[in-house]
């Protein structure tokens, strides 16, 4: 799949989400950060040297784990000759390292995400165009661009379209952040009421229109975490005893 959208809307925890259903577990996510590998060498770090003797990076990880998710980010960012090694990969479902030996992945699901398009996107949503006609534009852009080719674009199952994040999804967002928090809190006897108004707190405090909703864990960290930390500290919270923010 590819994953398009700005940064901050879901791309890589849905790719999580997808290691714990179907593999039980959000580690099961072999994540490539795709602008590391820009340069000439990067197919090589990738599947191996023959004349350094050095297993791949890619090859390696994938005989580790060969029931996980595969998540390239920034996946236009690469090395033509990487993405040509995925055209071959998404097409076959196999590649071959630098011993020669087969690779299979075919018991892998592959997430390409992207940036590409973003502000275009943006300036679409602001003018409600349906999601159909979203697709087929940013589709048409990124082809015209010439930020992926035809050819690889074709060998995706799916390309989705992920949108700018809306007010409801936000508190959505927040209220599932606070839970895990809540969950921590409790293992320590300590329980967290979470009512509208923190939700709704965090949810403004934790979003950055050019950033999305990754500031929220980092909101939450220095404004709930620290004052809870504090009341414990001084003794105000105990263990047992129900409180709220």
């Amino acid at each position: 799949f590819l994953f398009l959208g700005p940064t901050g809307v879901g791309k890589t925890e849905t790719a999580k989400a997808l290691a714990q259903i179907y593999f039980g577990n959000e580690d099961e996510m072999l994540r490539f950060d795709m602008s590391e590998y820009q340069g000439e060498e990067s197919l090589s770090r990738l599947l191996g040297s023959f004349e350094k003797n050095e297993p791949g990076i890619l090859a390696s990880r994938i005989m580790m784990k060969p029931y996980a998710v595969l998540l390239l980010d920034e996946f236009e960012k690469s090395n033509p000759k990487v993405r040509n090694l995925f055209l071959q990969i998404l097409d076959e479902g196999f590649f071959t390292d630098y011993l020669g030996k087969k690779i299979n992945l075919r018991n892998t699901i592959i997430i390409a995400t992207s940036n590409a398009g973003s502000e275009l996107i943006s300036e679409m949503v602001k003018e409600k165009v349906s999601q159909s006609v979203l697709q087929e534009k940013i589709i048409a852009y990124i082809q015209k661009e010439k930020i992926i080719s035809p050819e690889l674009l074709n060998r995706f199952d799916a390309a989705i379209i992920f949108r700018p994040l809306g007010p409801e999804v936000l508190k959505e967002i927040s209220r599932l952040a606070l839970e895990k928090l809540q969950e921590r809190l409790k293992r320590q006897n300590y329980l967290l009421t979470i009512d509208e108004a923190l939700v709704e707190k965090v949810a403004r405090g934790g979003y950055n229109p050019a950033m999305g909703a990754r500031p929220m864990q980092r909101f939450i960290q220095d404004k709930i975490e620290k004052l809870i930390s504090e009341k414990i500290i001084k003794g105000e919270l105990t263990p047992g005893q129900e409180f709220s923010l």
